[in-house]
Order: structure tokens, then C-alpha cells, then sequence
């Protein structure tokens, strides 16, 4: 009887066991089924549709993560497989086509004004506002910190960004202070602030041979030659001045103030349009071909803009705030964030 009830009990228990097995065997095909299904609609939007005039009506949103704090700044990896925005709460860093986190940083002591990639795609730069104050570079495919870099005393926040020409190279801007950084020698090199005016943002154009930077309080632009500092020229606008960003072709430089929009023709320096706003102009950026200009503004909104006749094309709704925007560097997806920390990636469906 005893060896019955062994025998019984040794069976009953294989049985649980391969029921557990089974299951787990059957949760694992379940979740790999799910993973390939988000890989597969990952494919399927990703890459496949170039953002342009022609299609600015089928834009749609596509994604939306969560994060756990408002959102400063967005910026694609080169392959536009990868995004990252930072703000309250540190740098998240996704991947779009497995769509899941890779990793999010807290280093930073408060939040973060700006990232970007170097054009390489290996390091991803963050930067602080006051009192961190610090930039930091990050390996972008094991989240380790490469190297740390401090802002000279006496300033305010930090807005760094890699050079898209010279991964070796970084600019930065803290009030009236603005200089470029060559993480190799770690040596600074100042750029003369020719006003003495404070500044928030800045861009390099996509070669990286020049830079502009926003004198906010001097209503000014200033446009300067990377490799020297020289200024090249300066452009006017009628009140405070905010964030700016190059066309892909380089040719024009759009300036964000009160209620307005600016694009200025880089070569010559001449005013090329005015794109009045109905709230306060937030972030810009560039369609692959240039001919879509999206403007994030202070109610939730995105202005979608066609900058060869200076129209309003689009509105783009469904968000809370400031909303920074970013288009991807291949043109098929417009990445927005706001200040309740979402964000949302958006793209032309059929």
C-alpha cells in the first residue's frame, strides 16, 4: 500500500510539473508571439512613409509612452530607431522598433534641458539646469556614463549638444557663457559673446560648421562659425527670442519668439516669412525635405507649416501644455512630449 501511494504521489507530482512546464511553455510562445506582433507593427510604421506635404492629412498618432516627469527635449538617433527626451525625472531612451525602454538615467540633480547623438549613434549627451549644471555622455547601448564635464562657475542651467558632424565635439550655452568642448583633450574653447546677452538655446546647422545661438534678452540670433567662433552675422527679432532650429538642407534658420515664428535664409541673412502663431511658440523642427515646419505651442497643440507659402497646414491635438517636437532624421515619424510627461510618436497611415 505504501509503495501504491508513492507511486501515486510521485505520478501526481509529474503531472503538476508538466502542467507547469506546459504553462510556462505556453506563456513563453504567448509573449514571444507578442513581442514579434509589436516588432511587426513596429516594421510595418516604421520607415515605411516619408512625412510630406503630399500625406500631412493621414498623420496620425501611432505610439504613446509615459514617463515620470515633464518633457524638455526630444532627439532621434541617427538611424531614427531610437528616441530620447529628457526632462523632470532624468533621460529616457527607447527603442522603436523592439518598442520598449532600453534604459532611463537619473543622474542628474534636477532636470534635464537638452539631449542628443552623436552622429555616430553611440553616445547620447544630457545636460542640466541649475544647479547640476553638468553634461553628461552616455553609452547608448549599455546606459554607462562615458564621461562627466562641469559648466564654469557663476552661471545657469546647461543646454549641451554633440556637434552632427564631430562626435568628438560638443556646444554649449549657460546664460552669457557659451563654449564648445572637445571631449578628446577635454579642452574649452570660449565663444565671444558679442552682446553680453543670456541665452537658453542654440543649434548647430547639420554640417556642424556653424552654430546659432539665442541672445533671449537682446532680441537677437546670433549666427557664429563653428571651427573659429568668428560671428558670421546677427539676426533682429521684435521681442524675446527661444529655441531655433536649421533646416535639413542647412539653408534656413527658423528663430521661435512671442506669438511668431521667423524663418531667415542662412546664406544672405534675409527674413524669408513670418509665421504668426495663436499661443506661444514652444520647439521647431524640420521635415526631411524642409517643406513641413512643426511648431510645438503652449496649448497642447502642433502647428504643422508648409514653409514654401508660409500656410498653416495641419493641427495636430491630443496633448497637455509646452509640447517639444522632433522630427526623425529618415522623415517618417514626428516624436511630441509634454509637460504631463507623455509622449507621443506620430506617423502617415494609410
Amino acid at each position: 500500500t505504501a509503495q501504491v501511494q508513492a507511486a501515486a504521489t510521485a505520478q501526481a507530482q509529474a503531472t503538476a510539473t508538466a502542467q507547469a512546464q506546459a504553462t510556462a511553455t505556453a506563456r513563453a510562445r504567448a509573449t514571444a508571439t507578442a513581442q514579434a506582433q509589436a516588432t511587426a507593427t513596429a516594421q510595418a510604421y516604421l520607415g515605411r512613409r516619408t512625412i510630406s506635404l503630399e500625406n500631412v492629412a493621414r498623420i496620425r498618432m501611432i505610439r504613446e509612452y509615459t514617463s515620470g516627469g515633464w518633457v524638455e527635449s526630444l532627439a532621434f538617433s541617427p538611424d531614427s530607431a531610437l528616441l530620447a527626451w529628457g526632462g523632470g525625472g532624468g533621460v529616457w531612451l527607447y527603442d522603436l522598433v523592439r518598442n520598449q525602454e532600453r534604459y532611463h538615467v537619473t543622474a542628474h540633480t534636477v532636470q534635464v534641458h537638452c539631449v542628443s547623438f552623436s552622429p555616430d549613434g553611440l553616445l547620447l549627451s544630457s545636460s542640466g539646469a541649475d544647479p547640476d549644471r553638468t553634461t553628461r555622455l552616455w553609452d547608448v547601448n549599455t546606459g554607462e556614463q562615458r564621461y562627466l564635464f562641469s559648466a564654469p562657475p557663476g552661471g545657469s542651467g546647461v543646454c549641451s549638444k554633440i556637434s552632427p558632424s564631430n562626435e568628438n565635439l560638443f556646444a554649449s550655452i549657460s546664460g552669457s557663457e557659451w563654449w564648445i568642448t572637445n571631449t578628446e583633450s577635454r579642452l574649452t574653447t570660449r565663444i565671444e559673446n558679442p552682446g553680453g546677452c543670456q541665452s537658453f538655446w542654440f543649434d548647430w546647422s547639420p554640417d556642424g560648421e556653424l552654430i546659432a545661438v539665442g541672445g533671449a534678452n537682446c532680441n537677437l540670433v546670433y549666427l557664429f562659425k563653428a571651427s573659429s567662433g568668428s560671428l558670421l552675422r546677427t539676426f533682429r527679432h521684435e521681442s524675446t527670442v527661444g529655441r531655433m532650429t536649421f533646416s535639413r538642407s542647412g539653408q534656413i534658420l527658423a528663430v521661435e519668439d512671442d506669438e511668431e515664428v521667423r524663418l531667415w535664409n542662412v546664406p544672405d541673412g534675409t527674413l524669408l516669412k513670418i509665421l504668426r502663431q495663436p499661443n506661444n511658440p514652444i520647439s521647431l523642427a524640420f521635415s526631411l525635405d524642409d517643406s513641413i515646419l512643426a511648431v510645438g505651442l503652449s496649448d497642447g497643440t502642433i502647428k504643422l507649416w508648409d514653409t514654401t507659402n508660409g500656410e498653416e497646414i495641419q493641427t495636430l491635438h491630443g496633448q497637455t501644455g509646452l509640447i517639444r517636437v522632433a522630427f526623425s532624421p529618415d522623415g517618417t515619424l514626428l516624436a511630441s512630449g509634454d509637460e504631463t510627461g507623455i509622449v507621443r510618436i506620430w506617423g502617415v497611415v494609410p
